[in-house]
Formats: C-alpha cells, structure tokens, sequence
C-alpha cells in the first residue's frame, strides 16, 4: 500500500465508487458518507478489504468514524 491517502467525499456515487475499486489496493482511503451500510456493501461487492479502508458518515456538519459491519 502506498503512504498516499486520500479523501473521497460522496463515496456512494458512481464516480466515487469507481475512483474506490481503482485506488483500493494503492492509496489510504478516507471514504465519506451518509450511508455506511452502502459502503460497506460497496466495499463487500468487489472484495476491498474493509479493515484498510476507512469509513467516515456525515453527520450534520461533523463526520463521525464508523466501522462498517
């Protein structure tokens, strides 16, 4: 994995969940939504380990870290 991190803000969008399957296994990701069962679902379907890939949900104006199930 690549010391890279990056942010992907409206990680259950098309384009983000593309940017996602492409950078999984090379960058640290910071995934923000308002869905964590989506993501991990996301996450599930194409076999990205969920333990690298963190999941933050909005929440008003403040993201709070979740881990997805």
């Amino acid at each position: 994995m690549s010391g890279q991190k990056v942010a992907l803000l409206g990680a259950t969008s098309h384009v983000a969940k593309n940017l996602v399957a492409g950078m999984a296994s090379t960058h640290q990701l910071s995934l923000f939504a308002r869905s964590t069962e989506k993501v991990a679902a996301f996450l599930s379907s194409q076999g990205i380990n969920e333990g690298t890939t963190e999941v933050l949900v909005l929440e008003g104006d403040k993201p709070t870290r979740k881990v997805p199930p």
